[in-house]
């Protein structure tokens, strides 16, 4: 997808860019009738698509996004036909979905549509998910000599988290609250009251209560497991 494919046409302002532009002739009757209402994620940028079968008295369109589905606030807006029987295609871009925060991964968008009356209508909200995950790597090593296991993570922003460390059978053993802070961060604590065997470490973001697990075995040599973090 090329975005200065539909960065033209009239554009009203907000945190986006817009356009309208037609797409075929349509005998379909009026008034307003909405075909389809579609979210893409080009980057972490969400692209707002509707169509359109007919209009009438049509002044605008507004684009509203939420991260509870309950408080909305605008995101842009692009004119109407007014009337038509065309089928028109419209889109917008939201560059900035989670408003810069980065514990913020489900987005809420509606399109309402307003006529030269003051009158409006809502239509029904479609969710959107950014894909970032909120840390890069994690290193868990365990060393015999010490008795420890060591936690290591690189996070791309600060943010609360806590820790889990449990057998097999998901009974807890022991829980750690940490902080993460941007850039590189190790934690670690001591099993020495453990008896050798396979254990789970879970990692959860408190705000986002986004998570990843691995498994671990304790035994008599040393380990270093490296894994990629995808939550």
């Amino acid at each position: 997808m090329n975005l200065n494919n539909i960065l033209s046409g009239q554009y009203l302002g907000g945190n986006a860019d817009g356009y309208a532009g037609k797409k075929s002739s349509s005998n379909i009757p009026l008034p307003i009738q909405l075909i389809s209402f579609e979210i893409e994620n080009y980057l972490n940028k969400a692209v707002i698509k509707w169509i359109v079968a007919s209009e009438i008295n049509n002044e605008r369109f507004i684009i509203e996004k939420s991260f509870d589905a309950v408080a909305w606030e605008k995101v842009s807006e692009i004119k109407g036909a007014g009337n038509s029987n065309i089928l028109t295609e419209y889109s917008l871009i939201d560059y900035n979905p989670n408003d810069s925060d980065p514990d913020i991964t489900l987005i809420f968008y509606r399109l309402k549509q307003k006529d030269f009356n003051g009158n409006f209508q809502c239509f029904e909200p479609k969710s959107f998910y950014l894909t970032h995950p909120n840390c890069d790597n994690v290193e868990i090593s365990y060393n015999t000599l010490s008795q420890r296991v060591t936690v290591s993570v690189t996070s791309n922003h600060k943010t609360n988290a806590s820790i889990y460390f449990t057998n097999i059978l998901g009974e807890m053993l022991i829980t750690k609250e940490i902080v993460l802070n941007e850039g590189g961060n190790t934690f670690s604590f001591n099993v020495t009251y453990i008896y050798s065997g396979i254990y789970i470490i879970k990692i959860i973001m408190d705000s986002s209560k986004q998570q990843f697990s691995k498994k671990i075995g304790l035994s008599s040599n040393i380990h270093s497991i490296f894994f990629k973090c995808h939550i």
